[in-house]
């Protein structure tokens, strides 16, 4: 039979043959109302207000990472023993390891009652679902291992490392497609970097053989920039934050009875009234839910309700202001002095200024008392090394970055500076 083939912008042709007893399984879990509903969530989330080209959605990652897993295993096929059962595992848990997110991705992240890895699980185990039913099918214990293997539990650690670590096809897949889309140049040889795969039997682990070294620098270097000029961006941020702070807002004010909780998604309707999406109400809801709440509350008699879904909507976004790093206590005693020069004029800080802290490590170094058998190691001939122990560029990036912003409209924007003493 003619293979099934996805045509695929950054890896050109992924191919699934349909006379493969796992391949057939992973045709059908593409098929799930559950997978299919990750065509209608937004990879980047709100960064399409910034970064025009962010239109590519869950799904097509989704795709892409399973296609990185199988090349990783095919990479490694004469060095690790793996039954037909092991290998559509793999593969299964990187087509299903985004399976949890909700509405614009990250921005919504915290809003449903959990974070998506969690949905993620509460999906593959619960005998409800179609694809809980299609991996049970094909053999019982298949959801709790696919499970593991996406939460990076699994044995042996090195299956649980290709979909689950610090150079697993998610991320691998990730870099080059948001890059792709972003038109942002960054980019690494990643048919470089999968033929320099090797398996430390005695460890348990992926390793990169020494001439595959410059290719993971590439790659972390890649990761850094990529999470510096879009995912930590400004105005990205500014609008996640304002995302959040009109559910806020819209929660409130049910609570209060000065909104009706109508007109929206059953799912986002139980969040308004403090409670939590179920199962089913989860998978009802999707980007369009959250913009068309959006267009409702923009029409709200509430002011604050209304500048920040209509500034969502049509791009009026708070505007930043950087706050310099200084000890806790002086940045509370900065941000209380700001709430109270917010509040005399008539303004409400808990909505017109919002806090936003962004972090994080662009690599984390082996640790086993903190980390367990994390890290990326590569082959010498002397043995296995952590790649920041030979290399200057990866130790650089250690350090976790922090970087904590105010966001407020813009006509509050010049107090606020004179008081912060700091520029957007």
């Amino acid at each position: 039979m003619r293979p099934k083939v996805f045509r695929d912008p950054v890896h050109n042709a992924i191919a699934l043959e349909r006379d493969d007893p796992g391949d057939r399984l992973l045709l059908a879990l593409i098929d799930t109302p559950e997978l299919q509903r990750l065509r209608r969530i937004r990879q980047l989330g709100l960064a399409g207000l910034v970064f025009h080209g962010a239109e590519h959605s869950r799904f097509t990652h989704s795709l892409g990472a399973m296609h990185l897993a199988r090349r990783i295993l095919e990479a490694v096929r004469g060095q690790l023993e793996l039954g037909p059962d092991e290998r559509t595992a793999v593969l299964a848990a990187a087509l299903l390891h985004d399976l949890g997110h909700g509405p614009l991705s990250h921005n919504g992240e915290g809003l449903w009652g959990g974070r998506h890895e969690e949905w993620s699980s509460r999906l593959v185990l619960d005998p409800g679902t179609a694809v809980h039913q299609l991996l049970a099918a094909h053999e019982p214990t298949l959801p709790r291992r696919v499970d593991e293997l996406v939460r990076g539990v699994a044995r042996p650690r090195t299956l649980g490392k290709i979909v689950s670590g610090q150079l697993d096809c998610d991320r691998l897949d990730y870099i080059l497609r948001d890059g792709w889309a972003l038109g942002v140049s960054v980019t690494f040889d990643l048919t470089r970097l999968l033929g320099m795969v090797l398996i430390d039997q005695i460890e348990d682990r992926l390793v990169i053989d020494r001439r595959g070294h410059d290719a993971v620098e590439a790659y972390l270097i890649a990761r850094y920039h990529l999470f510096r000029s879009v995912y930590h961006h400004k105005t990205v941020r500014a609008a996640g934050a304002m995302l959040g702070a009109a559910v806020r807002r819209a929660s409130l004010l049910v609570a209060s009875g000065r909104l009706s909780p109508g007109g929206v998604a059953p799912g986002l309707a139980r969040v308004l009234g403090g409670g939590s999406p179920t199962l089913g109400e989860y998978l009802a809801l999707d980007d369009g839910d959250l913009w068309s709440a959006l267009k409702v509350w923009a029409g709200a008699t509430d002011p604050l309700l209304a500048r920040l879904a209509g500034g969502l909507l049509h791009r009026r976004l708070y505007k930043g202001l950087q706050v310099v790093r200084q000890d806790p206590a002086a940045q509370a005693a900065q941000l209380a002095r700001a709430r109270d020069l917010l509040r005399c004029a008539g303004h409400d800080p808990d909505f017109e200024l919002l806090v936003d802290t962004a972090r994080d490590q662009p690599y984390r170094p082996y640790s086993p008392a903190e980390l367990g058998p994390e890290g990326i190691f590569v082959r010498w001939p002397d043995g296995n090394r952590e790649i920041s122990e030979t290399s200057g560029v990866v130790r650089s990036l250690l350090q976790e970055t922090t970087d904590t912003r105010w966001f407020v409209p813009e006509e509050l924007r010049p107090e606020l500076r004179r008081l912060l003493g700091a520029t957007a």
